[in-house]
């Protein structure tokens, strides 16, 4: 211990003798651990780091698959067939995403809140902050009017009053009693501000409810129960529930997954993608730390012999030369870790909401500790090389040549054999970035279907309580379609049951007049979508045929419908649909079967990820098929940031107790559907950046010692009559073959990398020429520019002095 602490003490003198050497050490390593330092950040936040709930290895999402695909969602008998009959689950709870207006606390305001059986917390293992949770008795008719409020709604709406239990508050004008407070971690994930019981109503049990999955299923396994034992219980189960159902269903099925790959499974390829990509770039970190010890190390040389000559050991040398690694390891890891906390603050502001927002992500002991052991690990990468090299010099030619000897022979072939990996793994890096800039690129010019530019989008969600029957509800929209408009600047007002983009979606089976009827199991379907007659010029969607809705298509007139044209492509092909009679699997009132006769087709929308192809779509008038909840897009000739006030106006006067969800420009929308895309291209474009910064320099700096040690015959080629020209094309020469090699070599770690990536591209292949190509030649530039600045001061050497100093 004694030795290593004098080790240590040596390494920290020799170091501040040479402060500009250290610093710029200390520096290069801290970008890379620091990289790798807010990465891992994230990585430990989402991917590692426990869900905030009691055991939560324990709990799994129960969904339904049809034709083998995982829905994430479930039906109510299939949540009741799970509850009631299951013997692989120890509990069973449901949540429904849901929402409403709060009023008589201040402005109105839309919040976030899930219906959910009264036995989710339980299940979840999430006690309240205050208060209590929900009992199952408060999930039947009657008994619901409670709520539990997250704490930061507690805290930011009602000031953190310990009052507030028992009283009641206003949510879509129903008084509901505050029974509890949730803490922060019950809110995981979405970002929910209050609970309210799931009624089981008539409906709800209805054992034929198998059809309308929206409801997220937890359960918690039994103890000694194993995963896959619960997936074939869920098998068991879904066929009794389909035995009972009168509708049969041969592609249904269920299955189960851990609660965990609902959260964070689109995370985790992206986040280890880009933890890969911050490694490659601290191994070209180390490459130059390396170089740069090398070149020190061959300075030192003769220091080394004569001390060899005095008596000191090979593994003495080796471990004064490793002291000093450690120390710039840990100086660099220090620096590292401040560059991560905020490199890391600023990659959570970043982060797309398709990527699971942990709560409390920050640096803890795990990233420390990470942290720590890439900094030690760093350490010795770089520090092995000059500790080999001074090895191996032999002791009699190093006295001899002044240390020239290790500089110009041994050491210029490891120096060149780093810079060829660290541009070999920059190339690769930089073909990770094109290709993800290229699929951006063709994401980007992606036609959604609508119009982007000038148009605004809000939520609007209308209460039971006073929008309770279906001409109260159908005459509101038309009312705010005509107070809308009259807002300056605003040219067409439209809406619809999901915005598009905005990944709402309900899919149901139909049936075609006329038509045999389907076998179990080969129903088609089509996602339905309820519209004002506005809405298709306000979202600039072009007719292809017959006409749109208009105000005549009202409550007890003829019903009808539109199809987009994706919908006629898929079912009905080679005929005109229009006049033909749609008859859809879904009963809004008892005995009452939805459906509608074709007027007309438009174009089709994406609705879902600019990714996918548009679905097939039918559309309903609002006012033969009244919904209390529409996404309101309005169409304007002015700044859609300069109108949110002014709509805000125009419906608080029609109704003062609602407000307006989410109000944003269409754009955003669109750009919140790419936002992963643009989150991993941007920071892989950074990294790649990085790289080749870091290329360059050790490009620089080889070329630069290479041209040191070669005065001597440089001045003699040009005073035997070598041009300045001459020169330059021999240094740059070197230069550019060095990074020739290493783009050869990169092409394996770029397959590799390529392949990886595949998953998350879109409109171009792992293996895009284009890229590659494009890739090489910035690399080949950088290593020009790298070399030419060294080549051109060899250059302007006069032969002369350097003669006679030899």
């Amino acid at each position: 211990m004694d030795d290593l602490i004098q080790d240590l003490k040596v390494a920290l003198r020799r170091l501040a003798r040479d402060p500009l050497f250290s610093a710029v050490a200390v520096l290069t390593l801290g970008v890379g651990i620091g990289a790798n330092s807010a990465i891992f950040t994230l990585v430990n936040g989402v991917l590692l780091r426990p869900l905030p709930f009691r055991a939560p290895d324990e709990l799994v999402q129960i969904e339904v698959k049809v034709d083998g695909e995982a829905t994430g969602v479930a039906s109510p008998a299939a949540f009741r067939a799970m509850r009631d009959r299951s013997s692989a689950f120890s509990g069973v709870a449901l949540m429904a995403n849901t929402g409403g207006t709060l009023t008589g606390a201040g402005e109105p305001e839309v919040i976030t809140g899930a219906g959910i059986s009264g036995n989710y917390f339980d299940v979840t293992g999430v006690p309240p902050l205050h208060g209590r949770v929900f009992t199952t008795a408060e999930n039947e008719p009657g008994n619901t009017n409670v709520v539990l409020l997250s704490e930061a709604l507690w805290r930011g709406r009602f000031g953190a009053d310990p009052t507030i239990l028992g009283r009641s508050i206003l949510l879509d004008d129903v008084a509901r009693e505050v029974v509890g407070v949730m803490p922060a971690s019950a809110s995981f994930p979405p970002e929910l501000e209050f609970w309210i019981p799931f009624e089981y109503s008539p409906r709800f049990n209805n054992p034929n409810a198998l059809y309308g999955v929206f409801l997220r299923v937890v359960a918690r396994l039994k103890p000694g129960v194993t995963l896959e034992q619960a997936d074939a219980d869920a098998v068991r189960v879904m066929e009794l529930a389909k035995q009972d159902a009168a509708q049969q269903l041969p592609n249904w099925s269920a299955g189960v997954s851990p609660l965990r790959d609902r959260y964070v499974g689109r995370a985790r390829q992206p986040l280890l993608l880009l933890l890969g990509a911050v490694g490659l770039v601290l191994l070209i970190a180390c490459a130059n730390l390396a170089n740069l010890l090398l070149a020190q190390a061959a300075a030192r040389s003769t220091d080394f012999a004569v001390r060899r000559a005095l008596g000191a050991s090979s593994v003495r040398l080796i471990r004064q030369l490793t002291a000093e690694s450690v120390v710039l390891g840990l100086g660099g890891g220090a620096t590292g870790l401040l560059l991560g906390a905020w490199a890391a603050d600023a990659l959570l502001a970043l982060m797309p909401p398709s990527m699971p927002q942990m709560p409390g992500i920050s640096i803890d002991g795990r990233v420390v500790t990470f942290t720590l052991i890439v900094s030690l690990g760093s350490a010795l990468l770089f520090g092995m090389a000059p500790a080999l090299q001074t090895r191996r010099a032999e002791l009699a030619s190093t006295l001899r040549e002044g240390g020239r000897g290790l500089a110009g022979r041994a050491g210029a072939r490891t120096r060149s054999a780093l810079v060829l990996a660290e541009t070999a793994l920059a190339f690769a890096l930089v073909i990770a970035a094109g290709l993800l800039i290229r699929s951006f690129d063709e994401l980007r010019s992606v036609d959604p279907g609508f119009r982007t530019d000038n148009n605004l989008a809000f939520e609007l969600l209308l209460p039971a309580t006073r929008y309770g029957d279906d001409a109260r509800v159908a005459a509101f929209w038309s009312q705010l379609d005509e107070q809308l408009r009259a807002v300056p600047g605003v040219t067409a007002v439209g809406g619809i049951n999901g915005i598009p983009l905005g990944g709402n979606v309900m899919t149901i089976t139909f049936t075609v007049d006329g038509r045999p009827a389907p076998e179990p199991g080969a129903e088609e379907v089509m996602d339905v979508r309820v519209v004002t007659p506005g809405f298709f010029e306000a979202m600039g969607v072009p007719l292809r045929a017959g006409r749109l809705f208009n105000d005549a298509d009202r409550a007890g007139a003829a019903p009808v419908v539109l199809l987009s044209e994706v919908a006629v492509e898929r079912h009905f092909p080679n005929e005109n649909p229009i006049g033909k009679r749609i008859t859809m699997g879904w009963q809004r009132t008892e005995g009452t079967q939805v459906s509608g006769e074709v007027v007309g087709v438009v174009g089709a929308m994406r609705h879902g990820d600019l990714r996918e192809a548009a679905e097939p779509e039918i559309y309903f008038p609002v006012a033969q098929l009244p919904l209390r909840s529409l996404d309101i897009t309005v169409a304007t000739t002015l700044d859609p940031a300069t109108l949110g006030t002014a709509l805000r106006t125009a419906v608080t006067e029609l109704d003062p107790a609602l407000a307006p969800a989410r109000l944003r420009p269409m754009s955003e929308v669109v750009a919140a559907s790419m936002a992963r895309d643009r989150f991993m291209t941007l920071l892989l474009t950074a990294f790649s950046a990085v790289a080749l910064l870091l290329a360059a320099i050790g490009i620089f700096g080889v070329i630069s010692y290479s041209v040191t040690q070669r005065r001597r015959e440089i001045g003699v080629r040009m005073a035997i009559g070598a041009s300045r020209s001459d020169v330059i094309r021999l240094i740059v020469g070197g230069g550019l073959r060095l990074a020739g090699a290493g783009v050869l070599v990169g092409m394996v770690a770029a397959a590799a990398t390529s392949r990886l990536l595949q998953s998350l591209l879109f409109g171009i292949g792992a293996f895009d020429p284009a890229t590659f190509l494009a890739a090489g030649i910035v690399l080949i530039t950088v290593a020009f520019i790298a070399s030419a600045l060294p080549a051109w001061r060899a250059s302007r050497t006069p032969p002369a002095s350097v003669l006679n100093t030899e």
